[in-house]
């Protein structure tokens, strides 16, 4: 499909106004989103390859989430006691404060968006990444916070500036490890 990025560009911002404004159902409809999208997709395999940078993604927001920085609506029927890293319905009890599935479902659309509609990112210089991730990425999770999916503590000018830093860096970061997944593989044999 030559035109498969707008597909990924209307389901990427389909999961994330469903993430936005329906908490409580966005993990399963996210996931019917995700599912639609490899069924798509024209580049299957490269979309599955950039989960290996999921782990990235999810470490900045576990950041933000145990320090304070964000957290997550808590469902009302969740009791969720354990310290591993279990998924459980629609959270992810990780540490001691809870991961919600639908975000990680976002990190996933997010990442393969990389391959299309976001394909647009991965020859920027890292001084515009930089700014397009602190832009962009704060936008995107500030308007997560108005909508009610996520919560903040923290003024708005500490909350603001914790997501223009994580996010400043996390594009780039982002980018390379797409850049480098992309890379033909080579080995070399042992001697």
């Amino acid at each position: 499909m030559k035109r498969f990025w707008i597909i990924n560009l209307v389901l990427f911002q389909a999961a994330w106004l469903c993430s936005a404004f329906y908490t409580e159902q966005a993990w399963w409809v996210v996931s019917v989103i995700i599912a639609l999208h490899f069924a798509l997709s024209p580049t299957k395999q490269e979309d599955l390859k950039l989960l290996l940078l999921l782990p990235v993604g999810i470490a900045m927001d576990s950041l933000q989430l145990s320090i304070g920085g964000l957290s997550a609506l808590p469902l009302e029927t969740s009791s969720l006691t354990t310290t591993s890293s279990l998924l459980v319905g629609e959270e992810v009890a990780n540490l001691g404060f809870h991961f919600p599935a639908w975000l990680v479902m976002i990190w996933v659309l997010f990442l393969i968006s990389l391959n299309h509609s976001l394909h647009w990112l991965v020859n920027r210089s890292t001084v515009t990444l930089i700014v397009i991730g602190a832009i962009g990425g704060t936008s995107s999770y500030w308007g997560g916070i108005q909508a009610g999916a996520l919560q903040t503590n923290w003024q708005t000018e500490w909350m603001l500036a914790s997501l223009m830093i994580g996010w400043g860096a996390l594009l780039p970061i982002l980018v390379s490890g797409y850049n480098y997944l992309q890379k033909p593989m080579t080995f070399q044999p042992l001697r």
